[in-house]
């Protein structure tokens, strides 16, 4: 999983991929002139976890292309991302319409992908560190990024269900949401017809997420 790098990290992998390219390989000794030993390690280290070089053997490396590199800065890997954490979290808001609409209504594009997610209070540093960790932008109940990005909205309490593997809001939440926006009303339609619900929704619409299912 690619991941954006410090300053000093991009210079690095700069001066390597000019003198390399991504064929020839290489080794820590290339930046012997230029850094101490604990900073060549620290370098070698980022580069490797953030997925801007491989290693080809015990001691040599490669670069990847950097075209190879921005095209996966904004790959989608929130949600496989989220599988790895150790306190609770619940998709909430436009990410829970999308996954109880099976993804038929999609908020996200390389350009702007945001994932709501509700975490306990209480574990709100735990949450900070693990997304500064993943290399993901974070806003606390509000804000907005370039590509990948999650809001998190702490709560006392979390209160969700599972849908498709999902921690997601309920389906009775999810309806209220869609019921309050107009941009939902697709979402609305795909929900009711999927699951026979009880809800007003244009049979233009409803006709359009039969087909759909």
């Amino acid at each position: 999983m690619t991941q954006e790098l410090p300053k000093y990290a991009l210079r690095a992998y700069g001066l390597m991929y000019n003198r390399y390219g991504s064929q020839e390989e290489f080794n820590q000794d290339c930046l012997n002139w230029a850094v101490s030993s604990a900073m060549r390690k620290k370098i070698f280290s980022v580069l490797l976890h953030a997925g801007w070089i491989k290693k080809k053997s015990r001691m040599a490396y490669a670069c990847y292309k950097p075209e190879e590199i921005f095209m996966s800065l904004f790959d989608f890997k929130v949600p496989e991302v989220l599988k790895n954490a150790k306190k609770e979290y619940c998709y909430t808001k436009m990410s829970a319409a999308e996954i109880w609409s099976d993804f038929s209504y999609l908020q996200r594009s390389r350009e702007r992908s945001p994932y709501f997610i509700e975490v306990k209070e209480e574990d709100i540093v735990y949450w900070k560190s693990f997304f500064s960790k993943e290399g993901i932008p974070f806003f606390i109940r509000e804000g907005s990024f370039i590509g990948e990005f999650a809001i998190i909205e702490p709560l006392k309490k979390l209160a969700y269900t599972m849908h498709d593997g999902f921690p997601v809001d309920d389906l009775d939440t999810v309806v209220r949401f869609c019921q309050g926006n107009p941009l939902f009303e697709y979402t609305l339609a795909y929900v009711k017809q999927k699951f026979k619900l009880k809800v007003k929704v244009s049979n233009e619409l409803v006709q359009k997420a039969r087909e759909a299912l």
